[in-house]
């Protein structure tokens, strides 16, 4: 199954009736440069998303503009009707790769003074936002950059896993496919630094991503075959 993974096959997994009656602690930071008047937010969550909270931390009178992107939950994929979408994440990791990506925005674009990241994780049913991006600066120009690189990298780098739930057949755990590409190409550290320098290849990122990828696969795998797996 972990191979399965690796290799970017879609995996089906046996049926089961979700009730998702429990949550786990959010995880949540807030950094705020006076000195430099810059925000950062980063957020993971069992809870529904709000683009208006995470706008309104971005928010600052130095600022004339705010780029948000929500993305959500669509009812089709492939021509199947999907239901909803279940979220697996390496929390401690997708917190350290948002303050990353943050970090990288604002070298790339130096007005950028506001940067905010929320990731759902659980259940997100259709229609409902499963990541949200806000990013604020004086002008447009800066903040929709920044905005886009944000979400683009976060699909890259963040260890995050989705699992399509459809009206009819089996569910499916879809390996993000951008952040499968980023780590095996980071096992390769000329070509990777050449594309992407700040995530340079190196003998600890290995191990991260076998930590990020094959050890919570493995987890959900061993889970299923007991038949403990209750997400």
């Amino acid at each position: 199954l972990q191979f399965l993974y690796l290799i970017g096959v879609e995996v089906p997994v046996a049926h089961q009736t979700h009730t998702h009656t429990h949550t786990h602690p959010a995880m949540e930071v807030n950094n705020i440069d006076a000195a430099k008047g810059e925000v950062s937010y980063f957020l993971l969550t069992d809870n529904a998303l709000s683009c208006e909270d995470l706008t309104r931390r971005v928010s600052m009178p130095s600022c004339g503009a705010v780029a948000t992107f929500c993305g959500i939950t669509r009812d089709n994929f492939d021509g199947k009707e999907v239901t909803e979408l279940y979220y697996e994440a390496y929390d401690a990791m997708a917190m350290k790769e948002m303050q990353k990506i943050a970090d990288a925005a604002r070298a790339k674009f130096p007005d950028v003074k506001g940067v905010a990241i929320a990731h759902r994780k659980g259940i997100v049913p259709v229609t409902e936002s499963s990541v949200v991006i806000a990013c604020s600066s004086p002008h447009r120009v800066a903040a929709m950059d920044a905005m886009r690189y944000c979400i683009d990298t976060l699909k890259e780098m963040v260890p995050i896993w989705k699992k399509e739930i459809y009206k009819e057949g089996l569910p499916t755990w879809k390996q993000n496919q951008e952040y499968l590409q980023s780590q095996l190409f980071a096992q390769q550290p000329d070509a990777a630094a050449a594309a992407a320098p700040q995530y340079a290849g190196s003998r600890a990122q290995a191990v991260a991503f076998a930590l990020a990828v094959i050890a919570p696969m493995a987890l959900i795998a061993v889970r299923q075959r007991r038949g403990t797996w209750d997400p």
